[in-house]
């Protein structure tokens, strides 16, 4: 039974002695219309509505942001949803009829219902995952439990990220079947954190060193206008910006993003904190992607390696074939026999090749490492439940953000991956000397400080099929992650203000690679291009150093 009388001129329903979770109280409190005005008449004004218990939250006068329909609608729901800090001291202040005493009553009252609603919540969750639990020998969060009891007794304090935790490897160790996906992942994760930079540089190494023995290095060859043109290894800006410089950053890039998000994100995302035999481990998520990793890899073996050197290189070079796209500096024996051989062509062009396989690899694996995270993120939000503490959803914001700012990074790496090439290739089919002087001479002509103009050597530009297929997937794979992640990140009871903030941060990131995809497209299209280029490049380069993180304005509270 409850008690009622009016305070304020409101109705006042006092807190009942028996202990209900918030879902029962909040459904008396509802019905019976708590906290509504007196009619004249002296009888209540009825039950609460969604749209009227908003609406009277929002103009309570210390709340400025107000409270989401949408918000107050869940609590109506037949759910197991509870509700946050913020919100319950402003319910007790409307069922406790703006009166301090009964306020602070009823905002005890409402947070134990919350604690008894998350229980039972967590309660039924681990009957679930008992009743749905799979057979020991194909589990592995059991082995997952048995590594960490296993190395807990040994290493007293493991850190997040640490191989010691890596579900990925024991799984591995216990004999189960070969995982391409699983392999890629240890690539990137754990004490392999530089691993694969140090194999781009590797190979890059061999790559400088074999081009100066052939003489490839520093090579230039004569156009019909009679300039030479520079088409050495040494200046290529694919080879010597791209590869060297920018994927290498790319791929630490992805190594923090896995590393922080198996360590420290995932973990608070999960429903319980945090359950080892939960369902969703991150080993069986990426094993569910094995058939994409295999396509990735018949992709940059069979097409990048072998039919493109075939096609491209190989058969132009044992042919003799002198009428080719462009002249580039696997391709120089052809212009110039008296620098570098035909034999010592095909070896260096196979190397290049069999090294671009290699490290596009590495690039799509990322990439695909990067959906993975997004979509894990969305699945967990999808199956996470608010838990008591009113700062989960906005620490979840922070999350988003933050895991978004590391994929955004990644993909402003691989538009200026895509640029180089096609900057580089662009430059092979034009009629200039060197990139530079391409370049300066376009920005030049277009701000009318000279009256050169550059033209095409072959008369027109090659389709640049390689790079505009790369700048394709990392935008595709950008907008992708960022679909999901809003997504998930909109269904969080989030201050208003931190939400508005979020969706700025993911508009500008938007912007930023909607310019850099127009720059890339623009590459010698019109005179001029080079100063649309400049500015993507100083945006893009600057955008790398943007911690969006810094622009939310949500405080993060530990738990404890």
């Amino acid at each position: 039974m409850t008690n009622t009388l009016t305070k304020n001129g409101k109705l006042y329903v006092a807190p009942p002695e028996c202990e209900l979770d918030f879902k029962e109280l909040f459904q008396i409190l509802a019905t019976a219309g708590a906290g509504r005005p007196i009619k004249s008449d002296g009888f209540p004004s009825g039950a609460w509505t969604p749209e009227l218990l908003a609406t009277a939250i929002s103009e309570l006068n210390d709340n400025e942001d107000g409270v989401e329909l949408r918000t107050v609608q869940r609590w109506f729901q037949s759910n197991d949803q509870g509700i946050g800090y913020d919100n319950i001291s402003r319910l007790a202040r409307i069922v406790g009829c703006d009166d301090p005493h009964a306020t602070v009553q009823w905002q005890a009252k409402i947070n134990a219902a919350n604690v008894r609603l998350s229980e039972k919540r967590r309660t039924k969750k681990r009957a679930a995952q008992t009743r749905d639990k799979p057979l020991p020998e194909a589990d592995p969060d059991q082995i997952e439990a048995t590594a960490r009891a296993q190395f807990s007794s040994t290493r007293t304090d493991p850190q997040p990220g640490s191989t010691f935790w890596d579900a990925t490897q024991i799984t591995i160790h216990r004999g189960r079947p070969f995982s391409l996906a699983l392999k890629a992942e240890a690539m990137f994760a754990g004490a392999n954190a530089i691993g694969l930079p140090i194999s781009v540089w590797c190979g890059m190494g061999i790559l400088w060193f074999m081009a100066y023995i052939f003489g490839a290095h520093d090579i230039s060859y004569p156009l019909a206008n009679g300039v030479q043109k520079e088409v050495g290894f040494f200046w290529s800006s694919a080879w010597s910006i791209g590869d060297l410089i920018l994927l290498p950053m790319f791929l630490i890039v992805v190594t923090e993003l896995i590393n922080r998000w198996k360590g420290g994100n995932r973990p608070t995302l999960l429903p319980t904190k945090p359950d080892v035999s939960s369902a969703q481990t991150w080993a069986l998520k990426v094993q569910r992607y094995s058939g994409s990793f295999g396509a990735v890899l018949f992709v940059c073996v069979s097409i990048i390696f072998l039919i493109q050197w075939i096609g491209v290189y190989l058969s132009p070079l044992l042919s003799n074939k002198t009428d080719v796209a462009m002249i580039d500096w696997m391709l120089a024996a052809l212009v110039r026999p008296d620098v570098i051989t035909t034999e010592q062509a095909v070896i260096l062009s196979f190397l290049a090749f069999a090294f671009s396989g290699m490290i596009y690899w590495f690039f799509f694996s990322g990439l695909l490492f990067l959906y993975i995270i997004a979509s894990d993120f969305s699945e967990l939000c999808a199956g996470r439940r608010e838990e008591p503490d009113g700062t989960d959803d906005d620490r979840v914001l922070q999350i988003a953000v933050r895991t978004t700012s590391s994929i955004f990074h990644c993909c402003v790496l691989g538009c200026l991956i895509a640029t180089t090439i096609k900057l580089n290739a662009a430059y092979l089919v034009s009629d200039a000397a060197t990139l530079t002087s391409w370049l300066s001479g376009d920005g030049h002509a277009a701000l009318r400080l000279a009256d050169a103009r550059w033209g095409w050597a072959k008369g027109s530009p090659s389709p640049f099929f390689t790079s505009l297929l790369l700048l394709f997937l990392v935008c595709f794979i950008f907008v992708a992650c960022l679909v999901k992640i809003f997504s998930a990140a909109d269904q969080l009871d989030v201050r208003a203000d931190a939400r508005r903030a979020a969706q700025r941060i993911w508009i500008k990131m938007a912007v930023i690679m909607a310019l850099l995809a127009v720059s890339f497209i623009l590459i010698g299209q019109f005179v001029g291009f080079s100063l649309l280029l400049l500015l993507s490049v100083s945006v893009g380069i600057n955008s790398l150093f943007w911690r969006p993180a810094n622009d939310m304005s949500v405080p993060v509270t530990t738990p404890g």
